[in-house]
């Protein structure tokens, strides 16, 4: 049995918000009605438990593998477990990824055409949707855009559906993003966050009508943006999300300075099993994800 200073612990998320230039920038919370539900395109199938309401780059294809692992039928961007043995199934995937590879592209292509911008939110939003509603298919859900489209959360929040977190301390997310995957992370032009959900919320972003040319920018343009954008959006999960059906994770930092990567996963599997025993989810078995 360890003694008690050598347990590996994951640390808790109330500090994520230091070094985080809040005074910069508007920080103000919108938790009324969605803007932007034009469409009613966007609802899940039945089929859908457990969403990952966690951006990229917080340890969203290790949450895969362990929910994968617990046997749920998951989607990782363009990864799935199992890997479907439909062609039809073994695309959606794809075409999500494939969509959100276009909106990247296009942030800096259409750099002065926001109606640009705005189609391709619209056609990534119509991919997304054939994804989540095909029945059967999806039962767990952890690194797509779905921080994207804030009326989907709302809508979602009202289900059965449990909901993760997976975060890491903002800055240092908002750093490593930029420096890994800073082409592929939108968000809102800092101007626009006043008139939308959180600084992720790009449908709603798109169909805000301002003089701004560009309405949606690359975190890598601005990282303490990024910074901010990132704590503003957990601060709006935290408001409508009901806290019983929240479990925050934080898969890789701060990590108690003894605990291994292995550990730290079987911690985080454990309290992944635990909140889906409290709410009487049944849990599969094993499963093997592949991307």
């Amino acid at each position: 049995m360890r003694d008690k200073e050598s347990v590996c612990e994951i640390k808790p998320v109330e500090e994520f918000w230091r070094g985080v230039p809040l005074d910069t920038f508007n920080t103000k919370i919108k938790v009324g009605k969605v803007q932007g539900l034009t469409t009613k395109r966007l609802r899940l199938s039945h089929g859908v438990k457990i969403i990952n309401l966690g951006t990229g780059t917080t340890g969203t294809s290790h949450l895969s593998q362990i929910v994968c692992k617990l046997g749920f039928r998951t989607i990782h961007f363009s990864g799935t477990c199992p890997r479907s043995t439909s062609q039809k199934l073994k695309k959606l995937p794809a075409r999500t990824a494939n969509a959100c590879a276009a909106l990247w592209s296009a942030v800096k292509r259409f750099r002065d055409n926001p109606d640009a911008q705005r189609r391709l939110v619209h056609d990534m939003e119509r991919t997304f949707s054939e994804l989540l509603q095909t029945e059967g298919f999806v039962e767990a859900i952890m690194d797509t855009p779905i921080s994207w489209f804030s009326s989907l959360i709302v809508k979602s929040a009202s289900s059965e559906i449990l909901f993760l977190s997976s975060g890491r301390p903002h800055l240092r997310w908002a750093r490593r993003r930029a420096e890994r995957h800073g082409h592929q992370e939108v968000m809102c032009h800092p101007q626009l966050w006043k008139y939308v959900s959180h600084p992720f919320s790009l449908f709603e972003c798109v169909q805000v009508r301002t003089n701004i040319s560009n309405p949606l920018i690359l975190l890598s343009e601005d990282v303490e943006a990024g910074s901010v954008a990132h704590y503003l959006y957990h601060r709006w999960i935290d408001r409508v999300i009901p806290p019983e059906r929240l479990l925050k994770l934080c898969a890789w930092d701060p990590l108690a300075y003894n605990c291994s990567k292995s550990e730290a996963s079987k911690i985080m599997s454990e309290s992944i099993t635990l909140f889906l025993d409290g709410h009487r989810v049944k849990i599969p078995g094993n499963r093997t994800m592949t991307s």
